[in-house]
């Protein structure tokens, strides 16, 4: 063990400046889930002269005019039956933009509060996606060409801006909105008419047209889980057994056009350019190798947690076995940095239901006794407080000494964490909770 622990050392000490960036180029590619991934490739296609993109049919499939699933004329009957994301999305599906875009300014959509504000640093945004800050801009503006109006604005400001475009005598509301609304909110009319050489009245009339915008376009959506959250792995059964696939209807087809880097090969080129033609070659043989490594990956660790987790995923137990990125790590023979890149923001559909793979990740929080996860630990904690008694409500010691009785170790600490974030006060705060109840 030892000679070959020497011989890694040696390998990685030989690897030259490119193979290291190659090696963490892949690992990037094994952290993206399949929405990311197909951006990612895009990028690596407007990079590389030689690699040639087909859509995935199922994308244009999704974005068609004749989407039943996301109707706008419906949606527009009824809004609030969708969630925020949902009738943005709804109306992308509509739009004449290219699949492409539409999957942009999706990503934006994402990226909103539940006010409806897009409320990121851009220099993150666009390093996030890969974007510049010009593509970020014209992103930014379809966004905020949807309804509700005011959606994606940066600020309140810009949120009431975006409205005022729509209303008679909108230069004027416009530049009251961006130049005084801090002296309307203090009723400084008289100052205001002055500097825009008009009336008290008209002024006084404007702030109630500004009055009635909407500062929370998003005021009337629920937030609920995207109906679009798409899983990057697909279980299903086929004749009694489960067929376990990494799911790519949204990836595009990527392919190297032979013939054009053959010809440009022919040509009397200097050795800058033969370089050029090498490394685009490699990159693209090694974006293959990638990719078809992410694909082992996820199929490995996918087919561990089912099979481990299998109880949980048939609904025979509401419980998950515990189990730490660190076991999971040994149980495959991978690094611990590997697990970790693989399930971030990744998802699994089993049985037509939608799971992140982190939820089927549940860390044991104590080394004696039974195993138990906190989601275990927080539920045994409701439990027992919903039982006690009103005028005998239980300490966070006293919830610790029970649960040690039945074999789950907490200390009186762990008890407490758990319990505040469960929103729960502690036995004193609930029994005059209690006392007042009664009175």
């Amino acid at each position: 063990m030892a000679i070959h622990y020497r011989t890694q050392q040696n390998i990685k000490a030989k690897l030259s400046p490119y193979v290291k960036n190659q090696l963490a180029q892949s690992s990037q590619l094994l952290q993206k889930n399949q929405l990311d991934l197909a951006t990612a490739l895009y990028h690596y296609y407007e990079s590389n002269p030689f690699i040639e993109i087909t859509e995935n049919q199922q994308v244009s499939a999704t974005f068609t005019h004749d989407s039943s699933d996301y109707s706008l004329a419906e949606t527009l009957a009824d809004p609030n039956a969708l969630s925020l994301d949902e009738y943005l999305y709804s109306q992308l599906n509509e739009s004449q933009l290219s699949s492409y875009d539409k999957r942009q300014v999706l990503y934006l959509i994402g990226q909103l509060d539940q006010d409806g504000y897009y409320r990121k640093e851009d220099q993150a945004t666009c390093q996030l996606f890969a974007w510049r800050q010009s593509e970020l801009e014209s992103y930014l503006r379809i966004l905020q060409g949807l309804d509700p109006t005011g959606i994606g604005a940066r600020n309140l400001k810009e949120c009431l801006a975006l409205q005022a475009k729509n209303l008679p005598n909108s230069q004027l509301l416009e530049r009251l909105i961006n130049e005084h609304l801090e002296d309307l909110a203090q009723g400084k009319f008289e100052i205001i008419a002055e500097q825009e050489h008009n009336s008290v009245d008209q002024i006084k009339a404007s702030f109630s047209q500004i009055q009635r915008l909407e500062p929370r376009p998003a005021r009337n959506f629920s937030f609920e889980t995207p109906a679009y959250t798409l899983p990057d792995i697909i279980v299903s059964v086929e004749k009694g057994e489960l067929a376990i696939q990494v799911a790519k209807d949204y990836l595009p087809k990527i392919t190297f056009n032979q013939n054009y880097y053959q010809a440009m090969q022919s040509k009397n080129l200097d050795q800058t350019t033969q370089d050029y033609l090498k490394e685009k070659k490699l990159e693209f043989d090694w974006l293959v190798f990638s990719l078809k490594k992410r694909d082992q990956v996820l199929l490995k660790i996918s087919q561990h947690l089912i099979h481990y987790q299998a109880a949980y995923l048939n609904q025979e137990s509401n419980q998950l076995r515990p189990l730490t990125q660190k076991e999971l790590a040994k149980a495959l023979d991978y690094d611990q940095s590997t697990i970790s890149r693989a399930i971030t923001d990744k998802y699994l559909q089993y049985n037509q239901r939608i799971l992140s793979f982190q939820d089927l990740i549940a860390q044991k929080i104590s080394a004696k006794g039974k195993p138990l996860t906190r989601k275990q630990a927080e539920k045994l904690i409701r439990q027992l407080i919903a039982k006690e008694y009103p005028n005998h409500p239980l300490s966070d010691q006293a919830i610790s000494e029970y649960l040690a009785m039945h074999d789950y170790y907490l200390a009186r600490r762990t008890v407490a964490k758990y319990r505040q974030a469960l929103g729960i006060p502690g036995a004193r705060a609930r029994k005059r909770q209690k006392l007042t109840l009664k009175k």
